[in-house]
């Protein structure tokens, strides 16, 4: 599948901890992004397949800590890949066709950046070599006004392919709480942070009936996916595999690592996960 082509998405996420091999590939054809479809490739749109890994649990590391942090790989490394922007609340994706920063916790630094063209393309140099490292990608101008909100996803950056990444426009985003969140409507705390949670089976298809354990459903803004959109009045997810947590406990970019507890057929799973504060989480974690 062509990375600048527009692609419509379907929902997602990622476990860290423990973390073995990265599941999903793209097809040179369109399709719906971040299912996994073969194995050991890399390179999607919407919840890279990078971010696709075995859900297995894990503790959650300290604040601004945990997987992504300065000094967790082997050396220093560069990535190079492009950023899609996804621009509609179905999440379709789109070439960026604006200049973004790339960030990443560096070897010896403890942040390194770049910015990207205007096609999305970028070369980050001086990374930490961590096979789970957290990337976020938007303006990091801490303004809720700015067109994209700052985007976190994890990749391997052991890997030399080129990566697919993604920032969300902030009136998509907007959107799609405003539409999926009518029971209990919301509004977006700029010092909070944002989660889309996918599940996966082994297929690259979406777990249905997967619940939100902790944080405590009553006390979280939560709803799950339902058709192309999402629904709080919905208790579980359905066929995408896919929950939106808003307004969950954070700090300035890089962020709070933190641990979100869900129930998949039965068993509990643990998936670590990143949130920092005004930005949106993309995760994709795979139970085979």
């Amino acid at each position: 599948m062509s990375a600048r082509s527009r692609v419509p998405v379907v929902p997602w996420l990622l476990a860290l901890g423990a973390l073995g091999s990265y599941w999903a590939c793209q097809e040179e054809e369109e399709r719906p992004v971040g299912v996994g479809d073969c194995d050991d490739c890399v390179g999607s749109p919407l919840y890279p397949p990078t971010s696709m890994v075995p859900a297995m649990g894990g503790s959650a590391g300290a604040p601004g800590g945990g997987s992504g942090g300065q000094g967790g790989g082997a050396g220093t490394g560069t990535l190079v890949g492009n950023v899609d922007a996804v621009v509609e609340p179905d999440l379709t994706t789109a070439p960026l066709g604006a200049v973004v920063e790339v960030r990443a916790a560096g070897q010896e630094v403890e942040q390194v950046r770049v910015e990207t063209a205007l096609d999305g393309s970028f070369r980050l140099e001086l990374v930490d070599r961590d096979p789970s490292l957290w990337v976020g990608v938007g303006s990091f101008a801490a303004d809720p006004t700015s067109i994209f909100m700052d985007t976190l996803q994890v990749v391997n950056a052991q890997r030399p392919d080129p990566l697919e990444l993604l920032v969300m426009r902030r009136p998509v985003f907007e959107q799609l709480v405003q539409a999926g969140f009518t029971a209990n409507p919301v509004e977006l705390a700029p010092e909070l942070g944002h989660v889309l949670l996918r599940f996966l089976n082994g297929d690259g298809q979406g777990i249905s009936g997967v619940t939100l354990v902790s944080p405590e459903p009553e006390d979280t803004s939560v709803a799950y996916d339902l058709g192309d959109t999402f629904s709080d009045l919905s208790t579980e997810t359905a066929a995408r595999g896919t929950m939106v947590l808003l307004n969950l406990g954070a700090t300035a970019y890089p962020g709070t690592a933190t641990t979100v507890t869900t129930d998949v057929n039965g068993l509990r799973r643990d998936v670590d996960v990143r949130t920092a504060a005004g930005a949106v989480t993309l995760i994709t974690t795979v139970i085979p």
